[in-house]
């Protein structure tokens, strides 16, 4: 699971998420594990945060509140220094909650991407998140 600092996975549980070392890793991919919650995904994220680059968690969760909290926690540059690409939990459009944050992660040159129609990766659009914003 943890080579050359990265960790991939797919249907892992909360309590297998808990067994990973997340020490000095730079690259997540954890895929399809709709199980998993913020709480505990946060506490793992905290441990890889001064290394992490690129963090995918498309189809975790299963809530608008999870990439919320997700989007949230990730905002902070303080926090996450390294981090230039993000996947987004779910199906893009519902990111009116979150234009604000989202706009502050363009802002720090991140590469942001949901799922589209046909659940493959897309880049999230800045002028939706501005425009979001501006409501």
């Amino acid at each position: 699971v943890n080579s050359n600092g990265m960790i991939t996975a797919s249907y892992i549980s909360n309590e297998d998420l808990d067994q990973l070392d997340f020490e000095n890793i730079k690259i997540i991919r954890l895929v399809n594990c709709p199980d998993l919650t913020i709480d505990r995904v946060g506490a793992a994220l905290q441990r890889c945060r001064i290394t992490l680059e690129e963090c995918n968690l498309m189809k975790c969760g299963r809530s608008a509140s999870f990439a919320e909290s997700l989007v949230k926690l990730l905002s902070s540059e303080q926090v996450f220094p390294q981090l230039r690409k993000l996947y987004l939990p779910d199906p893009g459009g519902l990111y009116n909650e979150m234009a604000d944050q989202l706009l502050q992660l363009f802002d720090r040159g991140l590469e942001i991407l949901h799922i589209d129609a046909d659940w493959a990766p897309s880049p999230v659009d800045r002028a939706y998140c501005q425009e979001a914003s501006n409501v």
